[in-house]
């Protein structure tokens, strides 16, 4: 990595920071993207949601990180929100839902390309439970959207 004292000086603090850390030969510390079992922001308040649908009667039950699905040998997904709806006028019985909570942007909501395969090849291997991503939804609510097998 080549870089000029005038291009280092016009840097913000935090950036020469991580240059002079790597020029060092010292890895540049990074944020991981999700701490098991600790919720974000967003998931937080879509727990509250969940919270009022139980209270309502709309869903029986629900949990974080509750289940993790193997997709493949080394490959692994874990949704946010395990949800259980019961029917009791019907003879459906119990239904599966599996939620994943993204950040809205604009074109809908923001996940990585990993992500979206995953989700969509746990809906395909596991047709018995219906999957779900959930996102802020502009002006308040929640967008959800069902991922087909």
């Amino acid at each position: 990595m080549s870089i000029s004292l005038k291009q280092l000086a016009n840097l913000p603090e935090h950036a020469r920071r991580a240059v002079a850390r790597q020029m060092k030969g010292n890895p540049v510390p990074h944020q991981p993207r999700h701490v098991a079992g600790q919720m974000n922001k967003t998931e937080a308040r879509y727990r509250d949601v969940l919270d009022g649908l139980r209270m309502l009667g709309q869903i029986e039950a629900y949990a974080f990180e509750a289940v993790t699905l193997k997709l493949a040998r080394d490959c692994r997904y874990t949704p946010d929100f395990l949800v259980v709806k019961v029917r009791k006028h019907a003879a459906l019985g119990v239904f599966v839902e599996f939620h994943e909570v993204k950040p809205a942007s604009r074109k809908g909501y923001f996940a990585r390309d990993d992500a979206k395969v995953k989700i969509k090849v746990a809906a395909r291997l596991f047709p018995w439970a219906t999957f779900y991503v959930v996102y802020p939804a502009k002006g308040g609510g929640w967008e959800k959207v069902r991922i087909e097998p």
